[in-house]
């Protein structure tokens, strides 16, 4: 793991454990369904055989993967699986930006459908683009949480709610406002 940063976030926290280099493409191999260590080596051209066999014990340790038994592999658990849309944004945003070629369809299991990957509102539910998200502090009331689970900060949001730090608001766009 990465040596962690000197402030609570939880985007810094989740940077300590899959933001180093390989770690993020050796999730997106697991969820393609790669899952012995030959084929991850061999699908992650140039990626040295101690630092996959690194990356993939802290991913166990963390809980993103379980080994499943000698020569039987790795296998993604549901906690590594909801990094499955934040690697099709990553995707996204890589074809859109340095005009990448796709190598990977996002599709819904119980259907087959193809997925497209949105982030919406949670007040008026209207689908939200980049150009009209945006983060920002807010006031709150800081308390660890109570939990087994590695320590994390949430803050009291103005409903009373328990909400995650940095968390993303929709802020109304001009057509909204003019409504």
């Amino acid at each position: 793991m990465t040596k962690p940063y000197d402030f609570s976030c939880p985007v810094a926290r989740s940077l300590e454990v899959i933001g180093d280099r390989w770690t993020l493409l050796i999730v997106r191999e697991l969820l393609l369904g790669r899952h012995r260590y030959s084929t991850l080596a061999q699908a992650l051209p140039g990626i040295p055989p101690n630092l996959l066999a690194d990356r993939l014990h802290l991913l166990e340790n963390e809980e993103i993967v379980k080994r499943l038994g000698p020569r039987q592999g790795y296998q993604i658990t549901e906690k590594g699986q909801e990094l499955a849309p934040v690697l099709g944004r990553l995707a996204l945003w890589g074809m859109q930006h340095y005009n990448e070629p796709p190598n990977a369809l996002a599709t819904h299991q119980a259907c087959g459908g193809t997925v497209r990957i949105t982030a919406s509102c949670t007040v008026c539910g209207q689908e939200v683009d980049a150009p009209d998200l945006s983060l920002s502090p807010r006031p709150s009331t800081i308390r660890p949480t109570t939990s087994s689970a590695p320590s994390t900060l949430v803050q009291k949001n103005t409903t009373g709610t328990d909400a995650p730090l940095h968390q993303p608001t929709h802020q109304p766009t001009k057509k909204e406002k003019t409504r």
